[in-house]
């Protein structure tokens, strides 16, 4: 609608009255309004930062400046679009080996809790010495039960007391640092949350340089994309060293985030004046590994889970019918 020349104001009101959610209608609605009466389109939006984060506030306030509003939001469809397919992947890739556990666990749960309490009695007052397996299955229900309710209410406070928690933690610098490193340093998941978030820092830098952003604020900005407190603040330290002087490729290389190969890609894309297109590139390649890394995962995910779900069940299997055949044996 910008490109065919409707108004800013009138474009967004046809959006609104579009078949959209209340809560985003209203929104809009809102946003329309500020922009009919003179507040700044990029302004307009910072009043709802659950809706709109601030990568898609500053392409906005670019595309303002450069005079070139269309061409930042045609930038910012293509970066939430990429960033909505990642998403998608990442959830399709869990689903499955998640419903395997979920279905393992409660297995192990009606078992536990409801079919071993049956047939225990009866071995137990016959005097037969139960098996192995089905005397863990009975400790396992005393302890059980009370790791489950710790863990559940430790779940529910941490959620109900996360205001806390973070803050708790934002006055502890270092003890943030590390518990975000945490989920990097996993042998399974850690190397594809990187590569996930290294795909949406260089394409979200991509675009805002794309849209005319200085390199310096573009770098500031994309790190909020990141997902993860730790690759945000290395990305602070890629900042400082470009401000002191240091070039891209370098100040990348001292972040510790991105890859020997992105970085050398960089500075290809420095050398040749190409910045912004090399940093798509790599962005677009970067993306791509991400989404093969994913597939990994799943790979290794799904046999590993069914590998275990199988001994799960061998074992409930064992601590049912051993009792069985003892009894027999003993008749």
């Amino acid at each position: 609608m910008i490109d065919a020349g409707i108004p800013l104001p009138r474009a967004l009101q046809f959006f609104a009255d579009g078949d959209n959610p209340k809560e985003t209608q209203k929104i809009i609605d809102t946003v329309s309004d500020k922009v009919f009466t003179g507040t700044r389109f990029s302004h307009a939006l910072r009043s709802f930062p659950g809706t709109f984060s601030e990568v898609y506030v500053a392409l906005i306030e670019t595309g303002e400046s450069s005079g070139q509003i269309a061409t930042a939001l045609q930038r910012l469809a293509e970066l939430l679009e990429k960033q909505v397919r990642m998403q998608k992947r990442i959830v399709a890739t869990l689903t499955y080996p998640l419903i395997l556990l979920l279905v393992s666990f409660l297995c192990v749960m009606l078992f536990i809790f409801f079919i071993l309490p049956m047939i225990a009695p009866m071995f137990l007052s016959m005097k037969i010495e139960l098996p192995l397996p089905t005397r863990i299955m009975l400790m396992s229900r005393k302890l059980l039960l009370p790791v489950v309710i710790l863990t559940a209410t430790a779940l529910i406070l941490g959620w109900a007391f996360r205001p806390f928690l973070r803050q708790f933690l934002n006055n502890r610098p270092d003890l943030r640092s590390r518990v975000a490193l945490m989920p990097l340093q996993m042998p399974i998941f850690g190397p594809v949350i990187r590569r996930v978030a290294v795909s949406r820092i260089l394409y979200s830098l991509a675009s805002m340089l794309d849209a005319g952003m200085g390199l310096v604020e573009a770098i500031s900005r994309s790190s909020m994309v990141a997902g993860n407190r730790w690759i945000q603040e290395r990305m602070m330290v890629a900042k400082s060293a470009i401000v002191d002087g240091e070039t891209v490729a370098h100040a990348f290389a001292l972040s510790e985030v991105f890859p020997e190969s992105a970085v050398q890609l960089i500075t290809v894309g420095e050398e040749t004046s190409g910045l912004s297109t090399m940093v798509k590139y790599v962005a677009n390649m970067y993306d791509e590994d991400a989404e093969m890394a994913l597939t990994d995962m799943a790979n290794m995910l799904e046999p590993l889970m069914m590998g275990g779900m199988g001994i799960i069940v061998g074992f409930i299997v064992l601590s049912a019918m051993l009792p069985t055949l003892q009894l027999i044996q003993n008749l």
